[in-house]
């Protein structure tokens, strides 16, 4: 029998001595058949004289690349200068030479047999069906999107932006142009906010935290809590508002937090407070000629008792004594005759060594006229303690 042609794989070209060992076995096994005779496949011995024709088993190279035909012309024996012959193929599964396997190239080798006249190719050949392409996009199910854009591929893939998936307890929803977020059922986000994010407008509001009261933004600075603050989101600036339990930015600038009010009375808007000397984070009235003033109230009518905001630093509109105007540039005072009320009538600043420097609150920024008589106008300045 043969040996095995150094290990070629299915579809291989064999090697030069692959086709020399081939010869040989073939002309062996002819020589065998010669003198022996042959069995057929189960056995029974078709010829039990010899007969009278030797098979030889030559070498011959094509002289093209695999043609749409079932033969191919070669040289026999030696490449290019030859003996030029046809050599028949045998193609399992129908076809022609340039569909199946091995594929033939110019100058390659084979060994062929010359039977009646006509040469014969000693290489089982196989036709190949060729794969029908598509353009359509691999399906989820194979590996792919089943999309052709990356849009369509995010919404085949359940993340598109109509979508609410679930990462990790997390999950985010949409709906109109409201999305929400819920990061372990606290975190959520409604309404309407505006972001410039690349060339694309985002709408929504945001929402952080697990209560209302805690921060909530929109384009128009509309937040569950007041105060206002800008910020720049690609190209786009949007008001929106800063905000926890104890502390916040107020609309006109101002730095407050949220103390108790033990005044004995609801608050009004501007008048000054200290710290509360009988109680833990709470506020009293600020005295006459008062030196340690931290805070004017942010909002009227807070009840006693109850937390209300106190404005620390930044811009605060501060009550002014009884029918007194306040001047722009004028350095803000403690009244020395009206308990939490300010004055702003001074123009001299008084020195550091001087008492009233401690008596000081901050500086005018604003011109507001008199009221007259039992009235207490508001106006911006510039908190400063001293």
């Amino acid at each position: 029998m043969t040996k095995p042609l150094d290990h070629v794989r299915v579809g291989q070209q064999p090697s030069a001595s692959g086709h020399n060992r081939l010869i040989d076995d073939v002309n062996s096994m002819a020589a065998s058949g010669h003198i022996q005779g042959y069995r057929d496949s189960t056995g029974f011995h078709t010829r039990q004289t010899p007969v009278d024709f030797p098979i030889e088993v030559r070498l011959a190279y094509c002289r093209s690349d695999a043609p749409g035909t079932t033969w191919i012309e070669g040289y026999l024996d030696t490449d290019e200068t030859g003996e030029r012959i046809t050599i028949e193929c045998s193609i399992a599964g129908g076809g022609n030479l340039n569909t199946a396997t091995p594929r033939l190239t110019n100058g390659l080798p084979m060994a062929v047999v010359e039977i009646g006249g006509t040469w014969y190719s000693l290489f089982p050949f196989q036709i190949v069906e060729d794969c029908e392409c598509t353009d359509s996009p691999l399906g989820i199910a194979e590996g792919g999107t089943g999309a052709t854009t990356a849009p369509a591929a995010l919404e085949n893939l359940g993340v598109g932006i109509t979508d609410s998936p679930t990462f990790a307890g997390s999950t985010v929803g949409t709906g109109g142009n409201t999305t929400t977020t819920a990061v372990n059922g606290t975190l959520t986000q409604a309404g309407t906010a505006e972001a410039n994010l690349g060339n694309t407008i985002v709408t929504g509001t945001a929402r952080l935290g697990g209560a209302v009261n805690k921060t909530e933004t929109d384009v128009n600075g509309n937040v569950t809590q007041s105060g206002t603050a800008t910020a720049s989101l690609g190209d786009t600036t949007v008001a929106t508002q800063l905000e926890s339990a104890k502390f916040k930015l107020t609309p006109i600038g101002g730095f407050a937090i949220k103390l108790t009010n033990t005044t004995g009375a609801v608050t009004v808007a501007g008048q000054l407070v200290k710290a509360d000397p009988a109680t833990d984070d709470a506020v009293i009235l600020a005295a006459a000629n008062e030196l340690e003033s931290i805070g004017v109230f942010l909002d009227s009518g807070v009840a006693d008792d109850a937390e209300a905001w106190v404005v620390t630093s930044g811009i605060g509109d501060v009550a002014m004594e009884d029918n007194t105007a306040a001047t722009r540039g004028n350095w803000v005072r403690s009244s020395v005759g009206e308990a939490g009320y300010a004055d702003a009538t001074n123009a001299t600043v008084p020195q550091p060594i001087n008492q009233t420097h401690f008596a000081e609150i901050g500086h005018c920024i604003e011109s507001v006229a008199a009221g007259g008589g039992g009235t207490h106008i508001l106006a911006r300045c510039v908190l400063h303690f001293n």
